[in-house]
């Protein structure tokens, strides 16, 4: 079930959702506006200045979350786009994924720049912007009652990107199921046992090297919940 959205689009920039908190430059931009700066999509970007300034380190950080009803896998979800200096050695301008499991203390997840963006979608054109689609499965020590995420935005003192927007985050959402939600449906055929089978049996034979083809045949037989 879809637990949590936000696209944006009913902000009036530069407001952030309701609940959030931030520090530094960020804010909404409307995309693609029309005459007198109305319409267009509205996305979240780290410096709302053009071109965005040096030596940034600031975040916005997301309400709390109840995940302590969810069941694994529970995945955050967000698009980003990034025009930022192009540097293949070291991170210079970069967004930054960070989770909380007690609303507090956060944890950095993942980071990427324009030139991580490049190298996931194979895009090796420098020039203009680089996006993608992110989905996260969360670890399960983040399914607690305070979650909470925040991007962290971060610039240093040298060139800015080849137009100097930096990064942007859009249509973020938490994707969750709690156990009451779970419906289980039969299917037959090999073309839906083989993989989840293949799949199972390979785990069990990575977690223990020395299990034979037959002790790992009985354990899928013979372990694991009853559906009906």
């Amino acid at each position: 079930q879809n637990t949590y959205e936000e696209n944006l689009d009913s902000l009036t920039p530069p407001n952030i959702p309701n609940g959030y908190t931030k520090t530094g430059n960020w804010g909404t931009v409307a995309e693609d506006a029309g005459a007198g700066g109305g319409g267009g999509n509205k996305v979240l970007y780290g410096d709302i200045n053009f071109p965005y300034q040096h030596n940034a380190n600031s975040t916005i950080t997301s309400t709390k979350f109840d995940l302590s009803k969810t069941v694994y896998p529970t995945s955050l979800n967000f698009y980003t786009r990034c025009d930022t200096e192009y540097d293949i050695t070291r991170y210079t301008d970069f967004l930054q994924l960070e989770l909380s499991s007690d609303g507090q203390n956060f944890d950095p997840y993942i980071r990427w720049d324009e030139y991580d963006l490049d190298l996931l979608v194979g895009d090796s054109n420098q020039i203009g912007y680089s996006e993608m689609y992110f989905n996260h499965y969360l670890p399960k020590k983040y399914l607690t009652k305070d979650f909470r995420f925040q991007f962290r935005w971060v610039s240093n003192d040298s060139v800015r990107g080849d137009l100097g927007k930096g990064c942007l985050v859009d249509i973020i959402s938490i994707y969750a199921v709690e156990p009451s939600g779970l419906i289980y449906n039969e299917l037959s055929g090999t073309s839906m046992a083989t993989p989840h089978v293949a799949g199972e049996a390979a785990m069990l034979m990575s977690f223990k090297t020395n299990l034979t083809t037959q002790q790992v045949k009985d354990i899928i037989l013979n372990t694991g919940d009853t559906v009906s």
